[in-house]
């Protein structure tokens, strides 16, 4: 077999095992799922290019990514899911360099506190994908909605920040 052949054909196979590879999990509080919490299903099942797909209802905990690159979405938008942090830390924290693959989609995201910055979601050294959330009720000393805060209507990770009666919605823009 020629070198190029053989290089085309593992590439080919190369491409294949990692689409094959990712994987669809249900997260539900009812138990009808894979998970019963969002946090299990990112920390202990999923390898990149998996989704998490969250069912309706209130999750009471904080979601470190992790620095994965996996789509954690709700199956019914941010009316119908909620994350809660407790008061305890950021609800969500993307630190540990993730890409715009890591993708958090359709949350509300409520009861945050950061320790100096970001109570709802706290993104240091990462580019996350953070679509059609609502962020609700969070504090910290600098940015109680997210880090880095924003500066303009539109911030540098490309996310509309929609200010609305004390509630920030997030919506992702596409860039040209």
């Amino acid at each position: 077999m020629k070198p190029a052949t053989l290089m085309t054909a593992f590439l080919f196979f190369s491409l294949f095992a990692t689409v094959a590879s990712a994987a669809t999990w249900i997260v539900d509080p009812g138990g009808g799922g894979d998970f019963l919490s969002i946090q299990s299903c990112s920390s202990s099942a999923v390898v990149q290019g998996d989704t998490c797909v969250v069912e309706p209802g209130e999750y009471l905990e904080n979601l470190d990514f992790q620095g994965k690159n996996i789509a954690v979405r709700s199956s019914s938008g941010p009316a119908a899911t909620t994350i809660d942090g407790n008061q305890v830390d950021s609800v969500v924290r993307f630190e540990s360099g993730e890409t715009s693959g890591a993708v958090l989609d359709g949350f509300m995201i409520r009861n945050g506190v950061g320790t100096p910055y970001g109570g709802g979601i706290f993104c240091e050294n990462a580019s996350p994908t953070v679509t059609n959330c609502i962020l609700r009720d969070n504090a910290s000393e600098n940015g109680g909605g997210m880090i880095p805060p924003p500066d303009e209507l539109v911030n540098s990770m490309g996310i509309l920040l929609i200010p609305l009666a004390g509630l920030l919605l997030l919506r992702r823009l596409k860039r040209t």
